[in-house]
C-alpha cells in the first residue's frame, strides 16, 4: 500500500513538472514573436465600418490576426502598448477578443456633422457640402476619433484610465508579465505616500 502511494506521488510530481515545462515553453516561445507583432500594430490595424446606426470597430491586418492566434500569452506585450497613442486602440481591441470581453468592450460611437452652410427649408443636406465630419468612439475607458478623411486619433487623456481598466481586470499571474501595470501600481503607491518596498508610508511633508 505504502509503495503504491509513493509511486502515485512520483507520478503526480512528474505530471506537474511536465505541465509546468509545457506552459513555460508556450509562454517563452510566444514572447519574442508577440513583441514583434505588437510593435507592428498601428492605426492600419483598426477597421471601422458603419453598420446601420452603429459603427463596428475591429482589429485587422496580419499582425492583429497573428496576435489573436497567439492569444493570452501575448497579453503582457499588448498591455504594455496601451499607453502608445498609435498602438493603444488596436492593442485594446485585441485584448478584448482574447479575454472574451466583447460585452464590456462594446464600442460606443457618436457622429458630429458640421455643414459648410445650413440647408434651406425643405432641402436635404448635400453630403458633398459637409465641412467637417467626425466620429467619436469609446470602448472600455478608451476614447478615439476619426475624421471624414478616415484619419484616426486617440484621446490621450484616456490612455492612463484604460490601462487602469485592464490592470484592474487581469489575473495577478498575468499582471506580473506587464511592465506597464507594475509601473502604474508603483506610481500609485508613490502618489499615496507608500513606498514600493512595503515599508511604512512617509508623509508628503517629510519627503520634501
Amino acid at each position: 500500500m505504502t509503495e503504491s502511494r509513493s509511486h502515485a506521488r512520483r507520478h503526480v510530481v512528474v505530471m506537474v513538472f511536465f505541465m509546468g515545462a509545457i506552459m513555460f515553453a508556450v509562454t517563452s516561445s510566444a514572447g519574442p514573436k508577440a513583441s514583434k507583432l505588437v510593435r507592428d500594430l498601428s492605426w492600419e490595424s483598426v477597421h471601422g465600418e458603419c453598420n446601420g446606426l452603429t459603427w463596428r470597430i475591429e482589429p485587422q491586418g496580419r499582425a492583429a490576426s497573428r496576435l489573436l492566434e497567439v492569444g493570452q500569452p501575448a497579453t503582457g506585450d499588448l498591455v504594455d502598448a496601451l499607453l502608445d497613442p498609435d498602438r493603444a486602440v488596436p492593442a485594446h481591441l485585441i485584448l478584448c477578443r482574447i479575454w472574451s470581453r466583447e460585452a464590456a468592450c462594446a464600442t460606443r460611437s457618436t457622429a458630429t456633422v458640421e455643414p459648410m452652410a445650413e440647408p434651406r427649408v425643405g432641402e436635404q443636406l448635400d453630403i458633398n457640402a459637409i465641412h467637417e465630419f467626425e466620429v467619436g468612439y469609446a470602448s472600455g475607458a478608451l476614447e478615439w476619433r476619426s475624421s471624414a478623411g478616415g484619419r484616426y486619433s486617440v484621446v490621450t487623456s484616456t490612455l492612463e484610465a484604460n490601462l487602469g481598466w485592464w490592470c484592474g481586470y487581469l489575473p495577478e499571474d498575468t499582471l506580473r508579465l506587464t511592465s506597464a501595470c507594475s509601473s502604474r501600481r508603483a506610481r500609485l503607491r508613490s502618489e499615496l505616500g507608500q513606498s514600493v518596498d512595503g515599508r511604512a508610508p512617509v508623509a508628503a511633508d517629510a519627503q520634501r
